[in-house]
């Protein structure tokens, strides 16, 4: 079972997503997962844009791999259970002639690491 709720308002969005695997024949393995992210920022990508997002348990977007191969049995979620993680990032976008530049920072924390990404970008589209 899976589900979500995305609402936009001006340059303010919304994503929340939740998912739980029910399985009837195989003891010992379960999925569950949910994830929310906040962006605020223009659609175009031109000026400052803001996102954070969480997520807790496993992916709370459908992955198909129980399906895969031998189907559940010896399969264990591809993430610890409970497990958090977060992300957040910054970029400011502005355009040059019919090309674009963006510098950008993120923050991100996948279970118990933390990874800190710098950068830009120049080139033909916004994203």
């Amino acid at each position: 079972m899976a589900g979500g709720v995305r609402a936009a308002v001006g340059r303010v969005r919304i994503d929340a997503q939740g998912r739980l695997l029910a399985v009837h024949s195989t003891e010992g393995y379960g999925e569950r997962g949910a994830s929310l992210a906040l962006r605020v920022g223009a659609r175009g990508g031109q000026g400052l844009s803001l996102s954070v997002a969480s997520s807790w348990g496993d992916r709370a977007a459908p992955t198909g791999v129980p399906w895969e191969g031998d189907g559940l049995y010896g399969r264990r979620p591809p993430t610890r259970s409970g497990a958090w993680a977060m992300d957040a990032r910054g970029s400011y976008g502005v355009r040059i002639g019919d090309r674009f530049l963006r510098w950008f920072g993120a923050v991100s924390r996948p279970e118990e690491e933390l990874h800190l990404t710098l950068g830009g970008r120049f080139g033909n589209e916004a994203s």
